[in-house]
């Protein structure tokens, strides 16, 4: 299974959830290729300081992300795509394949780009309760295709 998460500039949200997903579905035992993107990133900006900042506060190993453009993705080929927003997700109205954190959780991730250490790691801990809730449904999921 291939799982992408999307936010706008992919150096704070998007790539913190990816490198959140990648620690905890290796503690499930979910063998799943993630990445993530923005929308409207410039490729090869560093994740930001303080979403490195945030994941080792919440307990996780930091990233060197550099970010990504949606265009250097072919979507055809993601089976689950996961928006920070639920704007994200009109943005990408086409697909069939698309949830947002707002599904997850109640509530969209708000950009924290360009605010206080603190706003980082509260975003960093709603990311964290929607990638525990995520990988809970797609544990149950592949157990199911095992059957």
């Amino acid at each position: 299974m291939k799982v992408l998460f999307v936010c706008t500039g992919n150096t704070c949200r998007s790539p913190m959830a990816e490198a959140m997903f990648k620690q905890m579905s290796k503690l499930k035992k979910l063998k799943v290729d993630v990445a993530s993107c923005g929308l409207f990133a410039d490729k090869g900006t560093p994740i930001s300081k303080n979403s490195n900042l945030a994941l080792r506060k919440l307990g996780f190993k930091g990233t060197r992300h550099k970010s990504n453009s949606i265009n250097d993705f072919n979507l055809n080929e993601i089976e689950l795509i996961v928006t920070m927003s639920d704007n994200h997700k009109a943005y990408l109205s086409s697909l069939n394949n698309v949830i947002s954190f707002k599904e997850l959780i109640g509530y969209d991730i708000i950009d924290p780009y360009m605010q206080s250490e603190k706003t980082y790691i509260n975003c960093a801990e709603q990311i964290q309760m929607g990638i525990n809730k995520l990988i809970d449904i797609l544990y149950e999921r592949i157990k199911k295709e095992k059957k």
